[in-house]
């Protein structure tokens, strides 16, 4: 993400809306020990509700559970007896038989709704079924390749992700017949 939200024209940019989401001032959320999920395991966390006002709520939380095509897995919903003024609080433990009903991906609703029903939060996430000690070793991997290449050129020398203008690997650049195309993007 950048620092700019929104483009020239004044339009919100797509990292607007996350950071709107991000800074509800009440806010529902996960708390989750990791992001891949062996397809045996059951998907575990806790419902977490972040309240910055001076007042008090009595909620309703509801999360539901969907697969890639967006058909329900779970949905369910949860009493919440008092969401105190300027607090964050942990109110449920959920658990889900849901990552074996996927190929490659959960995605996660959460919605806050006050006792005449209004949404007044909303977050959601998306969780990966597959090993997370591997995807750590493939994670550390990339760290090192891009450690090694901003060794090279610096941080901020954008050229860094275009072999042919940095004429690595004896490839060059001709700007009458080609287009840049960035590391891991070139035609093959």
């Amino acid at each position: 993400m950048k620092w700019g939200i929104v483009d020239n024209y004044q339009q919100p940019k797509r990292s607007y809306y996350l950071v709107q989401k991000a800074y509800q001032p009440v806010l529902i959320n996960l708390n989750f020990t990791k992001r891949r999920w062996h397809a045996d395991e059951f998907f575990k966390g806790e419902l977490w509700v972040v309240n910055d006002f001076y007042e008090t709520y009595k909620d309703q939380a509801d999360i539901t559970f969907k697969d890639e095509n967006g058909v329900v897995l779970k949905s369910e919903s949860f009493k919440i007896k008092e969401v105190m003024a300027n607090s964050a609080a942990k109110f449920f433990d959920i658990k889900a038989d849901v990552m074996s009903k996927v190929k490659n991906q959960v995605f996660v609703y959460l919605e806050l709704k006050d006792k005449s029903g209004k949404v007044i939060s909303h977050n959601d996430y998306f969780f990966l079924v597959g090993d997370q000690k591997t995807a750590e070793l493939e994670f550390r991997k990339m760290k090192a390749d891009r450690v090694k290449i901003e060794s090279n050129f610096g941080y901020g020398n954008y050229y860094r992700f275009f072999k042919n203008l940095t004429r690595e690997d004896n490839q060059d650049y001709d700007s009458d017949i080609q287009i840049p195309r960035a590391r891991g993007f070139e035609k093959k």
